[in-house]
């Protein structure tokens, strides 16, 4: 069969098949002439020839020294190219591992700045609020506007006693009768005695008292108790059935008061006559003046019957707004009493009218 390779590059393969047999020791009879190549050191490179002569000396060097290994320790450096090899599979796949590790980090890292910046953005917000909340209750603080339906001026105190009357004859006409409040009270009692036995020596404050139909009560129950009005004429009506009261502004009286020194804070029918920031403030003053355990009581209407919201409410001309049992009892934990508890009153069984509970207290424990 022809070859097909060229012409110069079987005459280079045939020369180096010579001289691989020449160092075999093939007689020089019959083999060929010696190639002799020019050194490195006369050409300064080596040239295509050289280099493939020296890769099979190279080769066959390797080669020799194989089988000059003993034959038990050749399944050795058998065994040992294999863990070397398993070795460099092994560092191969560590390598990858630690670059996926590696990721892992600067993303956790990324994440970390990241959330960092919004701890730092919501901390300013937090701040924010802080000052807001602070320049709120500086503004409570302030003495202008805030007191329930304020007395008159001293010079004014026959227009004031005119006041007092009328508003006295409209409790009478649209609350309800002295004796019907006092028999709608009675459904506190629970409440009062589970108080009594937390704090046994429990004091009262029963601030907008009144007619004093729940100053009665506290005294039936043997909790002693005094009231607060700004109205005159029904401290009289107090006093005259020997309870005790007082005639003053309710939270400026609740301010006065020492702190954690209270059982029991009262207030029926007061809460929709306050201002916001005042009642507010109500709330902040009575968690400070109640002993632990004690027991803040607010009744209100109650809007979640149509008849009230949209009707009733409005017979009182000092009433502000109807409170929703929810807002009252945040406005409570907000200010930091620990229970909550809400109580619907007083069902409304008149005919062709919206049923419903007419009235409901908030019952607040510290």
């Amino acid at each position: 069969m022809s070859s097909s390779l060229p012409t110069d590059v079987e005459t280079t393969i045939g020369r180096i098949r010579q001289e691989v047999d020449k160092r075999k020791g093939v007689p020089a009879s019959d083999a060929p002439p010696v190639i002799e190549f020019p050194s490195i050191q006369e050409t300064g490179k080596k040239t295509l020839l050289q280099k493939a002569f020296h890769g099979v000396e190279r080769a066959r060097a390797k080669q020799e020294k194989a089988e000059r290994w003993p034959r038990p320790l050749r399944g050795l450096r058998r065994d040992q190219e294999v863990i070397n090899k398993e070795l460099i599979n092994s560092a191969s796949v560590l390598t990858q591992e630690v670059e996926q590790l590696q990721k892992i980090v600067f993303s956790l890292a990324n994440q970390q700045v990241n959330m960092l910046m919004q701890h730092q953005m919501h901390t300013r917000q937090v701040e924010g609020v802080a000052e807001q909340l602070a320049a709120i209750e500086e503004a409570i603080s302030r003495p202008a506007e805030r007191q329930m339906p304020a007395a008159a001026p001293s010079g004014n105190k026959a227009e004031q006693a005119q006041i007092d009357a009328f508003y006295t004859a409209l409790e009478e006409q649209f609350r309800g009768s002295r004796a019907l409040i006092k028999e709608r009270v009675q459904e506190y009692r629970p409440f009062l005695q589970d108080l009594k036995k937390r704090i046994p020596d429990a004091e009262a404050l029963d601030l907008g008292c009144g007619r004093g139909e729940w100053l009665e009560l506290l005294k039936k129950e043997e909790i002693p108790a005094r009231g607060v009005d700004v109205n005159a004429r029904m401290v009289e009506q107090c006093r005259s059935l020997g309870l005790e009261a007082a005639q003053g502004d309710a939270i400026t009286w609740l301010q006065g008061v020492p702190d954690a020194s209270l059982g029991l804070i009262s207030g029926f029918h007061l809460v929709e006559h306050l201002p916001f920031p005042v009642l507010l403030r109500l709330f902040r003053e009575s968690l400070r003046a109640l002993r632990p355990g004690g027991m803040a009581i607010f009744e209100t209407p109650n809007p979640e019957c149509l008849r009230v919201s949209s009707y009733t409410f409005y017979f009182d001309p000092t009433h502000r707004n109807p409170l929703p049992p929810e807002l009252l009892s945040f406005i409570a934990t907000h200010a930091g009493f620990s229970t909550v508890h809400i109580e619907r009153l007083h069902l409304n069984t008149e005919e062709n009218v919206f049923k419903g509970y007419g009235d409901y207290a908030g019952i607040f424990t510290k």
